[in-house]
């Protein structure tokens, strides 16, 4: 692939903001996107392969623009535009820095640095009830905080009132030390927290005597009517569904609310279900209501953490997975039909006058029933001239000759369709039997010849059809560990595949 070059003016003033101590960015810039960054004076030369370059080159400027406006640039700021870049993103990211929510005690400017929490922040202004739900590191409850100061300051409200479930040290507060104040104030300490930095303590205290701005557990919200206010619940994952309906039911005129949460760190007991979640499905459809969801990729904090939170997703999508297999197992095949992905690919030069898809799904789904397979599952066929299946007899079975079918297992069973005996196997190393992305069970492949098929079938006096099913069909039964080496195999194999055609009805 050739190489292209292109050449940016930054100023030499605004270099070691963009590229970083020690040309630590540049060298982010350069590895992620697989260019090269020559810099002289004034003159930053980019080169690579074209789409490279493009996307380094909107990195760059897009680090320009920030440093011209005065912003620091940071390893969240870096990584972000690189990872937008791929989406062809890097150019809209100038848009999101224009938007200034407000501004700390020191002066600095409190604004979303992704397009998920401008997302977030805009559904604050135009919505009254805002459910944020994201990982920690996503600023759900600092932005939150900068926009109830913001409308407070503004006079848009007459009250702020922030508050969260207190159970995350799994103690009843009755035998935590000290008065009351002193027993809630551990669990409200992130709240006080954004609110000296961005009110600063002087302002917060004078505020916080007036009774202007409050922070409580929620269990104080019960009872009263919250007019005229600016109300955050923070770590909303906490709440059973009756506190939630408690709290959304205080609202009064004139107030906006915004719900924070992080489903990943629940710290109900284990059978309790989150308010959040139950709000979350009833409350989706009701208009004046946003839920946005914040992801590993609004995370602003140092970049390992994102990589944690990324790999912490990751997992726990794994062990649901899993679960959800372990409790198909727990109650067995019910007698409903197994979900399953089935890819068929044809790439015979000759074709077959039939509907070959719907045969071989019907074939495949029905194999799966008989078999009692308690996993979702995926298969792929594959329909290929005699030269081609020739050639992969070759290679996988050392046989020098065309055949009518192929089958190659993915699962190594004890006894055929056995899942019992291998169901440790199966979750101690789902990576090798199961599909990452869709959890399906990979049951194996299967290779057809379409030339076998006609001439079996008008060997054998019956249809194409049928020929194509019975092929299908015996090739399943490879998928689930049956054999015909010996004459007991052939004949319980034989009675399977036929069984599979008969329930479909297919006949000579």
């Amino acid at each position: 692939m050739s190489e292209v070059e292109s050449l940016i003016n930054i100023p030499v003033e605004h270099c070691s903001n963009i590229f970083g101590q020690f040309d630590e960015y540049a060298k982010v810039i350069e590895k992620t996107l697989k260019v090269t960054i020559i810099v002289r004076d004034s003159s930053v030369k980019v080169i690579g392969a074209e789409a490279a370059v493009q996307r380094a080159s909107g990195v760059l400027n897009y680090l320009y623009e920030l440093s011209k406006r005065g912003n620091q640039i940071t390893r969240q700021n870096v990584d972000y535009s690189i990872a937008q870049s791929f989406e062809e993103k890097a150019d809209s990211l100038i848009e999101i820095d224009s938007d200034t929510v407000c501004r700390t005690i020191a002066g600095r400017p409190i604004k979303p640095k992704t397009f998920g929490q401008k997302e977030y922040v805009d559904a604050i202004r135009d919505k009254m009830i805002v459910f944020g739900v994201g990982p920690a590191g996503t600023g759900k409850t600092y932005l939150a905080m900068a926009m109830a100061i913001n409308a407070f300051k503004n006079n848009e409200v007459n009250k702020i009132i922030l508050t969260r479930p207190a159970i995350e040290a799994g103690e009843k507060l009755g035998f935590l030390p000290g008065d009351l104040q002193s027993k809630v104030d551990p669990y409200l300490r992130p709240l006080y927290d954004a609110l000296f930095q961005i009110m600063g303590a002087e302002s917060f205290n004078a505020n916080m005597e007036k009774g202007l701005i409050e922070v409580a557990p929620l269990a104080y919200m019960r009872g009263r009517t919250l007019d005229n206010a600016f109300i955050i619940l923070d770590e909303a994952q906490n709440t059973t569904p009756a506190q939630m309906k408690m709290f959304l039911t205080r609202i009064g005129f004139g107030s906006k609310v915004v719900v924070t949460g992080d489903m990943t760190q629940k710290d109900l007991p284990r059978d309790t279900v989150s308010g959040l979640e139950v709000a979350t499905k009833v409350l989706s459809k009701v208009e004046e209501i946003a839920f946005i969801k914040l992801t590993n990729k609004d995370v602003v904090r140092h970049p390992l953490v994102q990589k944690i939170v990324k790999a912490y997703e990751d997992y726990e999508e794994n062990q649901a997975k899993a679960a959800k297999r372990r409790e198909a197992r727990k109650g067995g095949h019910t007698g409903e039909r197994i979900d399953m992905t089935i890819n068929i690919e044809y790439e015979a030069k000759e074709k077959l006058d039939l509907d070959y898809e719907k045969i071989i799904t019907d074939v495949v789904n029905e194999a799966v029933d008989y078999e009692k397979c308690p996993y979702e599952a995926e298969v792929n066929v594959t329909i290929v001239d005699s030269e081609s299946i020739h050639e992969i007899n070759k290679e996988y079975r050392n046989i020098d000759s065309p055949t009518d079918v192929l089958s190659f297992p993915g699962v190594n069973y004890v006894t055929p369709s056995d899942f019992d005996a291998i169901e440790d196997e199966l979750e101690n190393n789902a990576e090798d039997y199961f599909n990452p992305d869709t959890g399906e069970l990979l049951l194996g492949d299967i290779v057809l010849c379409v030339q076998k098929i006609k001439e079996q079938a008008d060997k054998y006096g019956h249809s194409e059809k049928r020929e194509l099913a019975f092929l299908t069909a015996h090739s399943m039964m490879h998928l689930f560990g049956y054999d015909h080496m010996t004459p007991e195999e052939s004949a319980v194999m034989e009675a399977k595949q036929n069984e599979v055609l008969e329930r479909l009805g297919i006949t000579r």
